[in-house]
């Protein structure tokens, strides 16, 4: 080794575990470092995590697993919820958190001191207001855990109360560009009674800067509206879709509440060849019904391909 400090040895490519290195100096003289390094066997993949995607509030030894790798110690986290047993193991108890808590568990599979990167998986813990039973709740836990909507305070989500057209904005805007998207700040208002100081300005100026809205009329845009359910089919498809895209002539009215000669007509029918409404039932689409959270919930996670994983 000529005094030096550091070696370089190249090994042909197997498992991984501990190494001997026989170092040979210019005088023949060798030596043995037994078991002086391990060898990472190239990067060790994220361990999947199986877990249920929603828990019930209050709920108890929940589980989440990973294929368990004989030899291997695993190091759980869960931010948001309590890990309860099964540390270092491959399978792991947890108890929810707190009501509409998005809770997020990771592992790392450790093996001959090499460690792998991390697997994640998002866990929704239920809306006091959405239990198991309730018809909207894989949406709005998808929703949840999209971070697309955090609920309407207290642990609840509010799920037949009506969406207003500034909740709308947000709702529209986060589904399309994802969690943590926020839109430039208001710096001139651009309807009458919307102004830069009203907390959903930014993302109400946003949808019309793409020309998702023009307002409600007199250069106004009626924030606390309720959405009704003809208008929310052009928001749903203008956001979704590039500007100034305009959906197929209605040539066949299929809702005894909807004719072709209704002006929302062809939106209404792009939604349902798109299969994201089959209406309000008998027949009917309710027009002018408003839409209520629960409702949205599937709109938006049809509409944006929104996953339950």
């Amino acid at each position: 080794m000529d005094r030096s400090t550091r070696v370089i040895a190249v090994s042909p490519a197997h498992a991984a575990g501990p190494v001997n290195v026989t170092v040979r100096n210019p005088d023949a003289r060798t030596g043995t470092l037994a078991g002086g390094f391990s060898y990472c066997a190239g990067a060790r993949p994220a361990p999947a995590i199986t877990a249920p995607l929603l828990v019930a509030v209050n709920s108890t030894a929940n589980a989440a697993s990973v294929v368990a790798n004989p030899g291997s110690v695993y190091t759980w986290t869960l931010s948001g919820g309590t890990i309860t047993a099964g540390q270092g193991t491959s399978q792991v108890a947890f108890d929810a958190g707190p009501p509409g808590t998005t809770m997020t568990l990771r592992v790392n599979d450790t093996f001959a001191g090499c460690t792998s990167a991390a697997g994640s998986r998002r866990v929704q813990v239920d809306f006091l207001d959405v239990p198991p039973g309730n018809g909207f709740r894989p949406f709005i836990g998808t929703l949840a855990r999209n971070q697309v909507t955090g609920g309407c305070g207290g642990g609840n989500y509010c799920p037949d109360s009506p969406v207003t057209r500034a909740q709308m904005a947000v709702f529209l805007l986060v589904a399309r560009e994802g969690g943590g998207y926020a839109p430039p700040a208001c710096v001139t208002p651009m309807f009458g009674d919307v102004p830069c100081s009203n907390p959903f300005a930014a993302w109400i100026n946003e949808l019309a800067a793409r020309g998702v809205t023009g307002g409600c009329g007199g250069g106004s845009y009626c924030p606390n509206a309720a959405v009704t359910r003809d208008a929310m089919s052009v928001f749903l498809l203008l956001t979704r879709e590039a500007p100034g895209y305009v959906p197929p002539p209605c040539t066949a009215a299929t809702f005894g509440d909807v004719p072709c000669s209704n002006p929302y007509a062809r939106w209404i029918y792009e939604l349902v060849a798109r299969s994201i409404t089959g209406g309000c039932g008998n027949g009917n689409y309710c027009p002018a019904s408003p839409v209520t959270r629960g409702q949205m919930a599937v709109f938006l996670v049809a509409t944006f391909g929104l996953t339950f994983n």
